[in-house]
């Protein structure tokens, strides 16, 4: 889930914060993807949730993402069955340990396609992507992990 460097610049000369996107799978939640404290990307299209679910490639996975003139809040289950919830302002803010909404959608140790995604059961669940976003390994980490390999990089690379 990258974006050029010109898309990027002229999303914020329009003065766009946010943008939601789908028709790119990318695991079994929406995808944050913060380029800096002022643009932020969620990556919508849930499809390849779990492609061994019997019936269809989502599984247990769904999600529901509420936006209102400050926030976005993404909540649902995972397809292991687990709840997951976030909340991110519009304001962006520094990365704070103690505050777990603020470290979804960063990159972990500067790797773009591995990154923080969402919040559960008290840990930040993490995930390595394949180039075309249908291979997803997932990992859940404590927040004061995530902080580290996040390590204050809040750009999208």
């Amino acid at each position: 889930p990258d974006m050029p460097d010109e898309v990027v610049a002229w999303l914020r000369s329009q003065g766009v914060r946010r943008v939601f996107q789908g028709h790119k799978p990318h695991g079994e939640c929406p995808l944050l993807v913060r380029y800096g404290a002022d643009l932020s990307v969620w990556f919508c299209d849930t499809s390849f949730s779990d492609v061994t679910a019997r019936d269809d490639t989502r599984g247990l996975a769904a999600a529901t993402v509420r936006v209102t003139s400050d926030l976005t809040q993404v909540r649902g289950t995972l397809a292991d069955g687990s709840a997951h919830d976030y909340c991110v302002s519009l304001a962006g803010g520094e990365l704070q340990s103690e505050d777990a909404n603020s470290l979804v959608g960063h990159a972990l140790h500067g790797n773009h396609r591995s990154r923080t995604v969402t919040v559960t059961g008290g840990n930040i669940r993490c995930a390595t992507f394949s180039p075309d976003g249908l291979k997803v390994h997932s990992w859940d980490a404590a927040a004061c992990a995530v902080k580290a390999a996040v390590g204050g990089e809040a750009e999208a690379s």
